[in-house]
C-alpha cells in the first residue's frame, strides 16, 4: 500500500511538472521569447529541449514527460496545434460584440423578422457565447448546392442544432414544453449531440442576462426556436434559416456564405477596415475565436473556458488576442500598483 501510495506521489509530482512545462510551451506560442516574436512549433520545441536540460543535474525526470516515459499529452496538443496554425494563410480575426451590435442595428431595417440579418443577429449572439464550429449551426453552401440536403452525422441525424436540442427552462429550472413569444424562461439547456472532441450529448446551460438585453442568450435562442416554429420547420431539422421577403413561407438554411458576408461587412463598417486581405480574416470560424477572446477580455481563466467551450487541451490560447480591451486592464493594474505605492 505504501509502495502504491509513493507512485501515486510521484505521478502527481510529474503531472505539476507537465502543467508548468505546458505553461511555458503557451508562452512561446503567445511569442514571449527572447526577441520578442513568435516562433514556429519545430523552434518552440528547440526551446523545450534547451529547458529540459535544467532538469538533468539535479537528477529530476524529465519534466515534459508523463510518468510512462512519454512526452505530456499537455504539451503535444499544444505544439500540434501550433503547426496546425503554421499551415494557415490566415489566421482568423475574432468576432466582437460591436460587430454583432451592428448586425441588429441593421436587421431594425429590415421589414422582415425572418430576415438574414434578424437570423444572423440571433446566431451571433448564441456563438460569442458558445463558441460553435460552422458545422454545428450553419451549413457548407458548397456541399449544400452539391447535394440539396443538409449535413448530417453518422447515424443520419442533422449535424446543425435542431429545435430539439435546446431545451428552455423557468427560474426554477422546471422544464418549459412550449415555448412562445409571451413565455419568460429564465435558462437555456443546449445539447451538443456530436462533436469534434467525442463528448457527444454534451449538455451547457446559459442564463437570461440581467443587464444587456441585447445581447441576451436567452432570448435570441427563444426567438430562433420560435422562427422555425412559425416557417414549420420540424424539430429535427435544423434551425439556422431565414427568409428573404416579409411574406415569404419558404425559409433557407444560413450557410458559410452568408455568415462571412455579414462578418465582413460589420468589420469594414465597425473598424474602417478597406484592406481586402485584412477582411478575408473574417470568416465563421471567427465566432469560436472571438469566443475565447471575449472570455478572457472578461477575466475568465483557462478553466472557465475550457469548460463553457468545450476544450480538452489549452490549444485555446493560440486563439486569444490583443485587444484593446486588454491594454486598457493592463493600464489600469499598472496605475493601481503605482497608487498602492
Amino acid at each position: 500500500m505504501k509502495l502504491k501510495s509513493n507512485y501515486a506521489l510521484i505521478g502527481f509530482k510529474q503531472e505539476i511538472r507537465n502543467l508548468l512545462m505546458a505553461s511555458y510551451v503557451v508562452t512561446l506560442a503567445l511569442g514571449h521569447t527572447l526577441k520578442c516574436m513568435s516562433i514556429k512549433a519545430d523552434t518552440m520545441i528547440r526551446y523545450l529541449n534547451a529547458a529540459e536540460e535544467l532538469s538533468i543535474p539535479k537528477n529530476i525526470i524529465n519534466p515534459s514527460l508523463n510518468f510512462m516515459g512519454k512526452r505530456s499529452h499537455f504539451i503535444e496538443a499544444i505544439i500540434k496545434e501550433s503547426k496546425r496554425w503554421e499551415e494557415m494563410p490566415n489566421r482568423k480575426e475574432p468576432l466582437t460584440e460591436e460587430m454583432i451590435l451592428y448586425i441588429i442595428k441593421k436587421s431594425k431595417e429590415e421589414d422582415n423578422d425572418n430576415g438574414i440579418y434578424h437570423a444572423m443577429a440571433d446566431w451571433l449572439i448564441m456563438g460569442i457565447q458558445t463558441g460553435c464550429r460552422k458545422s454545428e449551426w450553419s451549413q457548407d453552401k458548397t456541399e449544400l448546392n452539391k447535394t440539396k440536403d443538409v449535413h448530417k452525422n453518422i447515424d443520419g441525424s442533422t449535424t446543425a442544432f435542431t429545435a430539439n436540442d435546446f431545451q428552455f427552462k423557468g427560474k426554477n429550472s422546471n422544464h418549459l414544453h412550449v415555448v412562445g413569444k409571451r413565455s419568460r424562461p429564465a435558462l437555456v439547456e443546449l445539447t451538443w449531440r456530436f462533436q469534434k472532441n467525442n463528448d457527444n450529448g454534451q449538455k451547457i446551460t446559459f442564463a437570461k442576462s440581467q443587464s444587456n438585453s441585447k445581447l441576451c442568450f436567452v432570448e435570441a435562442a427563444k426567438r430562433v426556436v420560435i422562427r422555425a416554429k412559425d416557417l414549420k420547420v420540424s424539430n429535427d431539422k435544423p434551425i439556422a434559416i431565414f427568409t428573404e421577403s416579409k411574406n415569404d413561407k419558404t425559409f433557407k438554411y444560413i450557410n458559410d456564405g452568408h455568415v462571412t458576408k455579414l462578418l465582413r461587412e460589420a468589420a469594414k463598417e465597425i473598424y474602417n477596415i478597406k484592406c481586402t486581405k485584412a477582411l478575408s480574416k473574417f470568416t465563421p470560424h471567427s465566432i469560436r475565436v472571438g469566443a475565447c477572446v471575449k472570455i478572457h477580455e472578461e477575466g475568465g481563466d483557462a478553466t472557465f473556458i475550457q469548460t463553457r467551450l468545450r476544450w480538452r487541451s489549452l490549444a485555446f490560447m493560440l486563439y486569444l488576442r490583443n485587444t484593446a480591451k486588454l491594454a486598457t486592464m493592463q493600464s489600469k493594474l499598472i496605475d493601481n500598483a503605482s497608487n498602492n505605492k
